[in-house]
C-alpha cells in the first residue's frame, strides 16, 4: 500500500472516529461553517439581483438600493444577518441532524422496513419522515428563530410564515426526496448528517433569501404605507381658525308697574 493511500484511509478512519464519538459537536461545527457559506452566497445573489434591478428601473429600486454609484456596484457582507444565521445552523439544525437520522435509522430496524420492503423500504421511509414529518416543524423554528434575532414581534412571525413558508415548504418537497433517498441509500449513518449539511449550503441559501425577501417586503409596505400618510397630510387643508363672536346678552330693567 502506498504512503498517499495510507494517509487517505488515516484520514478517513479519523474522519469515522469523530463523527461517531462526537456527533453532535462535529456536525455542529461543520453546520455553522456551512450556513456561513449559504448566507454569503445568498447576500452575493442578492446584490446581484439588486444591481441590475437598479439598472433596469433605478426608481424602483430606490427603496432598496443606495443611489452612490460606489456603495452599488461593492459586495459587502452583512456581517450581522451572517451570524444570526449560522447560530442556527451551529445550536439548532446541525445538533439535530445529528440525533434525528440515527433515530430514523433506529426506528426503520425497529418496524424492520428492509424485511417488509426490500432494500429501498428503510430509504424511502425516512424520506417521507424527514419531508413529511421533520420539515414543516423545522421551517416554523427557522422562521420564528430569525424573526427573535431580528427582534421581530408575533405579528412580523405571522406575516413572515404566511409570505414564506408554504413556498420554502414546497421547494423543499421538489429538490430534497432525490437527494435525501441517495443519501439513505448508500451513506453510512454517521455520514449521512455530514454530507446532507454539506449538500445544503444551496438550500441554506435559499432560505437566508427567503427571509430576507420577507424582511424587505415588510419593509417595502411600512416605507409605503409612511410615504402615503406623509401625502394624505400634505394635501390636506390648512384649517382657518374662526373667531368665534360670543352673543351679547341685552341687559333689560326689571318691568315696575
Amino acid at each position: 500500500m502506498s504512503s498517499s493511500s495510507s494517509s487517505r484511509l488515516f484520514s478517513f478512519s479519523k474522519i469515522k472516529y469523530i463523527m461517531e464519538t462526537y456527533p453532535i459537536t462535529s456536525n455542529a461545527v461543520l453546520t455553522l461553517n456551512l450556513w456561513v457559506a449559504g448566507d454569503v452566497l445568498a447576500q452575493y445573489s442578492e446584490h446581484k439581483l439588486m444591481a441590475q434591478h437598479h439598472h433596469h428601473d433605478s426608481s424602483s429600486s430606490s427603496l432598496v438600493v443606495k443611489t452612490n454609484k460606489e456603495e452599488k456596484d461593492a459586495f459587502i457582507v452583512d456581517t450581522s444577518r451572517t451570524l444570526k444565521l449560522a447560530s442556527y445552523g451551529g445550536f439548532v439544525i446541525g445538533p439535530f441532524l445529528a440525533v434525528w437520522y440515527p433515530w430514523l435509522e433506529r426506528l426503520s430496524k425497529q418496524y424492520k422496513m428492509a424485511k417488509s420492503y426490500g432494500v429501498w423500504g428503510p430509504p424511502v421511509f425516512k424520506v417521507a419522515m424527514d419531508e413529511l414529518v421533520c420539515e414543516p416543524p423545522l421551517l416554523l423554528v427557522f422562521f420564528g428563530y430569525m424573526n427573535v434575532c431580528e427582534g421581530g414581534s408575533w405579528e412580523t412571525y405571522e406575516k413572515k410564515l404566511k409570505s414564506e413558508f408554504w413556498t420554502s415548504w414546497a421547494v423543499s418537497l421538489a429538490a430534497w426526496p432525490a437527494v435525501l433517498l441517495g443519501t439513505f441509500r448508500f451513506v453510512p449513518v454517521y455520514l449521512q448528517a455530514p454530507l446532507i449539511n454539506a449538500c445544503c449550503v444551496v438550500w441554506d441559501g435559499f432560505l437566508s433569501h427567503r427571509n430576507y425577501v420577507s424582511r424587505l417586503e415588510e419593509s417595502k409596505k411600512e416605507q409605503a404605507a409612511a410615504a402615503l400618510l406623509a401625502q394624505e397630510q400634505k394635501q390636506q387643508p390648512t384649517p382657518v381658525l374662526a373667531l368665534a363672536t360670543r352673543p351679547t346678552k341685552v341687559a333689560t330693567s326689571p318691568r315696575t308697574d
